[in-house]
């Protein structure tokens, strides 16, 4: 648990690399090998650099900091939870038309949200932006910035533990569940995982740094293990529900099912689960692996994306342009983050830029473990999102509610005057 929440779930993309049933070839997990650990390379000496500058600056342990000042009674969570569903109802409302007994009603008997939110939302014309979106843009960004902090304050710095944290944290996580619900989509429950696991990281570091003595136990890990296998559990209810209960394997991505793969031969409900997410979670880094291969096998590309703002100075550089080019079949997938950096920095600005970036995660990773700090707590959250999205997605700005709380974070941290 030591190297925190990037590490472990890098670890699990190297794992579905080589052990999702998929029929790609062996030179490109190896290629997608490559750029995984060179990333971990880089962020890893990023961070390592940004501790010990902080180890210089951390002596002695402080109280709590924070402007949102919350005590975990259950009448003020209360109180908080439904606050937050009136967001949430007011922000579900608008993206999907439906009442939350409605939503809740579909949601369990089987009839698929997520059609109904698609459908909503083209007949409206929501992709298209109006002022009448701006209200329920920033419900969604008031509502995320406080979950944020609450579970961060929670989590990480208040005296719960045990049930009594457990179910806490589940309480105040209802909200965005249910906001999820409306929806029919699963990136709200990743949200909740990822938060999760850097505030108890972050929590852990501290007992360690407080009492001189890991006190991350074994059944913490099978909490980490059974609390995946319940997200890994809705994640699959929601594709079944997407498809009537009724999935069938296709392969509108260049990689297919691989039925003689020994996990799909051997267990094969977690086969075909781990090829269900292969479409999120593998297809950025084989995206990653041909698109390396594709800049390498042509000089002139390669000597062009080592200068910055290609993507903007040239039309043929654009997220997935590989894509379109017909290079690969992509099908409905997420755009990796770090094509987006290299395409507008170039290969040397963009390792630049993710090294910078894990200089400061890695200051505040060490400054955390003796401040109590919210808003850094909650920076590290975005940052850890920012990290893990580079191989896979793009997490963070893709988010109009991450990107305004991302801001107001950093304002509540200027105006505290913390150095970072």
């Amino acid at each position: 648990m030591r190297f925190g929440p990037v590490y472990l779930f890098y670890f699990c993309l190297f794992l579905l690399i080589w052990i999702a049933p998929i029929d790609t070839s062996s030179f490109i997990k190896v290629v997608a090998s490559f750029i995984l650990i060179s990333l971990l390379v880089l962020i890893s000496i990023g961070k390592e650099k940004g501790r010990r500058l902080a180890t210089n600056q951390c002596s002695n342990y402080s109280s709590i900091s924070s402007v949102f000042n919350f005590s975990f009674t259950y009448k003020n969570i209360a109180v908080f939870v439904a606050g937050q569903l009136i967001l949430v109802m007011y922000a579900g409302h608008y993206y999907t038309g439906l009442d939350p007994v409605s939503a809740v009603s579909m949601y369990f008997s089987g009839v698929a949200t997520y059609t109904n939110y698609q459908q909503w939302f083209s007949d409206n014309s929501l992709a298209i932006f109006s002022l009448s979106k701006i209200p329920p843009i920033l419900s969604l960004g008031v509502l995320k910035l406080t979950f944020v902090m609450t579970l961060s304050r929670l989590i990480a710095f208040s005296s719960e533990k045990g049930i009594r944290l457990i179910f806490k944290v589940l309480l105040v996580c209802i909200p965005i569940v249910l906001f999820s619900i409306y929806r029919g989509t699963s990136f709200e429950f990743f949200d909740i995982g990822i938060a999760v696991l850097c505030f108890y990281y972050l929590r852990w570091q501290r007992n360690l740094s407080l009492y001189s003595a890991p006190r991350f136990r074994l059944k913490n890990y099978l909490y980490i293990f059974g609390f995946a296998s319940i997200l890994l559990a809705i994640y699959n209810y929601n594709v079944q529900l997407r498809y009537d209960f009724n999935y069938r394997v296709s392969c509108s991505n260049e990689f297919c099912l691989d039925t003689d793969a020994l996990i799909y031969q051997a267990f094969p409900g977690i086969g075909m689960v781990l090829f269900k997410i292969t479409a999120y979670f593998y297809f950025g880094l084989d995206y990653l692996a041909r698109f390396l291969i594709h800049v390498f096998d042509d000089l002139s590309i390669l000597v062009e994306l080592f200068l910055p703002f290609q993507g903007l100075l040239q039309s043929d550089f654009y997220p997935k342009f590989l894509c379109q080019e017909g290079v690969l079949r992509c099908g409905p997938t997420w755009s990796p983050r770090l094509e987006k950096e290299i395409l507008n920095l170039g290969f040397l600005l963009s390792s630049i830029l993710i090294m910078l970036v894990a200089i400061v995660y890695g200051f505040i990773e060490r400054k955390l473990s003796k401040t109590a700090d919210v808003e850094l707590a909650s920076l590290y959250f975005f940052m850890s999102l920012y990290l893990l999205s580079l191989p896979v997605g793009d997490f963070l700005f893709v988010s109009s509610a991450n990107v305004l709380s991302l801001l107001a974070i950093l304002l509540l941290i200027l105006l505290k005057k913390v150095k970072i």
